[in-house]
């Protein structure tokens, strides 16, 4: 069996040939029933204005409360008739579609379930006055009228079933049609993503270049081994306070907030600025380290009563720690790293022009890589479209290609290479 090929562009007019004689046909059938359900709504609206035109009259007496309440029942049935009329939406004679055969009987059976309600209520009174026989009747006609034409559009239904899988199809044709112009725009979207990822990219190699440049002059290089020195030292240093820190510091700050210590503002704030930030506090005292030294006195003191409240069994071991801090063990220590500061801050005083640039570069450099994951965003969500239209073009395809094989009997490709 040969295999026809029909382009996507070209699918839409090449279906409407290939089933223009069955829509006409069902086109055809439809318009005829919903011409005469108009007709029968028509004479059912009309039938409606009779129930309450002047002609039938006012109560002949005051007190003929029947023929009142007659009248009564007879211009609210009409009201309930027109109303449940005009409810009764009909679609576009030259444009019926197979779901319209559902929603206008489902209609029927609404009106139909209205007007028998409104006749049980009042129909009797009416008929009790001897008021409006012909009208009554006439509505009774149109009743079955009404169930005439939803058993006509019930056996529309049946006949007409495959109908509705011709519509589908037409809808994923749209839809196909869609998908192509929307996978056009998300290609061009995902080409010019490309450019601004590679310009950023290259934006950002340039400053990294720059950068790697200017942290090779010597000034760089000696910072960069300061850095190493300071860090070596620095841990030399916590390791020198931490036992202090961690327990003695923490309970004597604890008796100063809860009240049971009372020492200098001086010493408060010491106490304050070692536990917040040791390194900075021991660096940028003097030398000898006063301030450090006369809270390791206060320690000290406490500890020999053991007013701190620390276990017993690492009171000897604090103390002598303190003791041999206060006999200067890290003064050396501190001499260093004073030195080590000092030096660094000195060469970055007479280098401000090359630190700028540095910070220029660096500020340069988060920039661009701030700039990279927001291109890289958006083109991520480009490119997870982009499968999700392909895949959905891909099931489309499959999906009506089986149709037109099951429709039409012959193999029928449907083209999306110049996707």
């Amino acid at each position: 069996m040969k295999t026809q090929v029909i382009q996507v562009d070209e699918l839409s007019d090449w279906y409407s040939q290939m089933i223009q004689k069955e829509i006409a046909n069902f086109r055809k059938d439809a318009r005829k029933l919903f011409d005469k359900i108009e007709q029968t709504l028509e004479f059912m609206d009309s039938t409606s204005e009779k129930l309450s035109e002047e002609h039938t009259g006012l109560p002949e007496a005051a007190n003929d409360k029947i023929h009142e309440t007659a009248i009564k029942c007879a211009n609210r049935l009409s009201s309930s008739i027109k109303d449940s009329v005009n409810n009764v939406e009909l679609p576009n004679l030259d444009d019926v579609e197979y779901s319209d055969l559902k929603s206008i009987n489902d209609e029927l059976t609404t009106l139909a379930r209205a007007i028998t309600d409104a006749g049980r209520r009042y129909v009797p009174p009416i008929s009790k006055a001897k008021l409006l026989k012909r009208e009554i009747t006439e509505l009774s006609y149109f009743l079955k009228d009404i169930g005439k034409n939803q058993k006509k559009l019930d056996q529309l239904v049946k006949d007409y079933e495959y109908i509705k899988i011709v519509e589908e199809n037409f809808k994923k044709i749209d839809e196909l049609l869609k998908l192509k112009e929307r996978l056009s725009e998300l290609n061009a979207m995902h080409s010019q993503l490309d450019g601004m990822f590679n310009e950023v990219e290259q934006e950002k190699n340039e400053i990294i270049k720059r950068k790697e440049s200017c942290e090779q002059e010597d000034h760089f290089i000696i910072i960069k081994q300061l850095d190493g020195e300071i860090k070596k030292k620095q841990m030399k240093l916590i390791q020198a306070l931490r036992i202090i820190l961690d327990k003695p510091f923490k309970k004597f700050k604890k008796s100063l907030d809860d009240g049971l210590t009372n020492v200098s503002e001086e010493q408060k704030n010491a106490l304050e600025e070692y536990m917040g930030d040791p390194f900075k506090t021991f660096t940028s005292e003097e030398l000898g380290y006063p301030m450090l030294k006369v809270l390791l006195m206060e320690i000290h003191e406490r500890l020999e009563t053991n007013r701190l409240e620390v276990k017993k069994k690492l009171i000897p071991k604090i103390k002598t720690k303190v003791e041999r801090i206060l006999e200067d063990s890290i003064l050396s220590l501190q001499k260093d790293l004073k030195d080590l500061i000092n030096e660094k801050s000195t060469i970055i005083s007479d280098s401000q022009e090359l630190f700028a640039l540095q910070d220029k570069l660096n500020n340069d450099l988060q920039e661009q890589e701030k700039r990279e994951s927001g291109v890289q965003l958006e083109l991520s969500k480009v490119i997870a479209e982009k499968n999700w239209c392909e895949d959905r073009i891909a099931t489309l395809k499959k999906a009506l290609e089986k149709n037109f094989h099951k429709e039409f009997e012959e193999d029928i490709t449907i083209s999306t290479d110049n996707f």
